[in-house]
């Protein structure tokens, strides 16, 4: 089956980490990925099926861009998927963590996987695809402390976001499915 057949795919931060594995795996299963890197990485780059799309998950008019990057490529056929991957962990407790590292938190965390889902559902209907947004487990942990309640508090608001997404893409439910470190 070719990549044309099987669909395509956007992710957020795709340059490390689980975002770069599941850019390959998704690329070598045959589906046409879009990689959202907030920096150029020559290891995806050359992977076929691949191609690169700049994006800062904080910035809702390069989020815009990038969806409209999407979308010429993608033509009538719309994405089978956006994964929200991208995130930051600021650690440490309130009192010495910086107001600009906590204010870069909640942007990246929370509201980036907003700005992405408000851009990209249109592609999404079209294509009759999913919203996947990976988050720490806080999402449905018990009390914490700190820097895992913050965590908590984004996640949380990133469920809610999962659960309107698909209510707004007409799926009768959703799947969450938290990281297990």
């Amino acid at each position: 089956m070719t990549q044309a057949a099987k669909g395509a795919v956007f992710i957020t931060g795709a340059a490390t980490g689980i975002g770069a594995a599941a850019t390959r795996r998704l690329a070598g299963a045959g589906y046409r990925v879009f990689a959202g890197v907030h920096r150029e990485t020559a290891s995806l780059a050359s992977i076929p099926g691949v191609r690169l799309v700049a994006i800062d998950v904080t910035d809702s008019s390069g989020v815009e861009k990038a969806a409209k990057v999407v979308a010429e490529a993608v033509g009538g056929d719309g994405l089978k998927a956006v994964i929200n991957n991208a995130g930051v962990i600021v650690q440490g407790p309130l009192e010495l963590v910086p107001p600009e590292e906590l204010r870069r938190q909640f942007e990246v965390n929370t509201l980036g996987p907003a700005h992405v889902i408000q851009a990209f559902l249109p592609l999404l209907r079209t294509g009759k695809g999913r919203i996947i947004n990976i988050s720490a487990p806080t999402a449905r942990a018990g009390p914490v402390h700190g820097a895992d309640r913050r965590q908590q508090g984004g996640a949380g608001v990133v469920l809610g976001l999962t659960q309107d997404g698909a209510r707004r893409l007409g799926h009768p439910g959703y799947c969450h499915r938290a990281r297990r470190d």
